[in-house]
């Protein structure tokens, strides 16, 4: 803001003021005092696109306002339409915590539609939908895409990552957690590394996924998840990757048992044994 108005005084001794830009800069010289009432006040908003989508409805219907032919006709019709929009606005408020993801939907889906490059309500939308366990609308998917367009962050790419994953686009999903990976934080590395190689997994792309899965053994080596992931991976391609013919086929199946042995002794839980131990019987035959 301050080297904002820094440059605006340089700029204005060499700019004539009937110019477009000599025009806007007088704009900002004298609405200043406004300009910078975000500063001052953290719940008033940078952006006033709420207060432009609460008036576009009056300004559309200008014509049925015809008969508002006085300053206080006019005055008393902005009054009432003040009231009208507050209301609204509370009523949301309180209403969205009550709500069910469908009616969200439905009310927010709108919204979206008529602002969809609308940053603060894409936010807005999205983190409303998290809290509330909406994560399976489309409408969700919709706004964490378009705020991780807007907005990219480790964190965002992760998100759509999982989202990507739960619709089965695992090549999509892939993009977007090799995105993550690189620079969430530590304590969601492992999970963007076992979810990356879930999504090269799903994509039948089984080295890019064994790699995944190491990375993730590296980053929590007392999991045993990374290391079932890679034996299902050399069961699922024992076929193709060691020659044809039932001895060559068993060598995939081997390397699968060990690596399973590996997932039960590395996580010594009840959960991880039982599932290792099927794992094994089943591949040991």
């Amino acid at each position: 803001f301050d080297e904002f108005y820094e440059w605006i005084a340089e700029t204005e001794p060499k700019t004539l003021p009937q110019s477009l830009v000599g025009k806007a800069i007088t704009y900002a010289i004298n609405q200043k005092e406004y300009l910078g009432s975000f500063l001052k006040d953290g719940r008033i908003q940078l952006s006033n696109n709420l207060a432009e989508q609460s008036v576009k409805p009056f300004v559309i219907g200008r014509r049925n306002w015809l008969f508002s032919n006085t300053a206080n006709g006019a005055a008393s019709s902005a009054i009432v339409y003040s009231i009208i929009q507050t209301a609204i606005a509370n009523v949301e408020a309180a209403f969205s915590p009550y709500a069910s993801c469908e009616q969200l939907v439905d009310i927010f889906g709108k919204k979206y539609e008529a602002s969809p490059n609308d940053l603060e309500l894409i936010k807005k939308i999205s983190n409303l939908l998290e809290s509330k366990g909406c994560t399976k609308t489309d409408l969700f998917f919709n706004t964490t895409e378009k705020l991780h367009a807007m907005e990219p962050s480790p964190e965002s790419a992760y998100m759509m990552g999982n989202l990507c994953l739960t619709k089965q686009q695992y090549g999509k999903a892939a993009e977007y957690l090799k995105e993550a990976v690189e620079g969430i934080d530590e304590d969601k590395k492992y999970q963007a590394y076992l979810r990356l190689a879930y999504a090269y997994q799903g994509s039948r792309a089984y080295s890019a996924s064994r790699s995944a899965a190491y990375e993730a053994a590296k980053v929590d080596p007392t999991k045993g998840e990374p290391y079932m992931i890679i034996a299902t991976l050399y069961a699922e391609s024992a076929g193709s990757c060691c020659g044809s013919g039932p001895v060559m086929s068993r060598v995939a199946y081997w390397a699968a048992v060990d690596k399973a042995i590996k997932a039960k002794n590395v996580e010594d839980t009840p959960e991880m044994t039982e599932r290792a131990n099927k794992f094994i019987n089943t591949y040991s035959r």
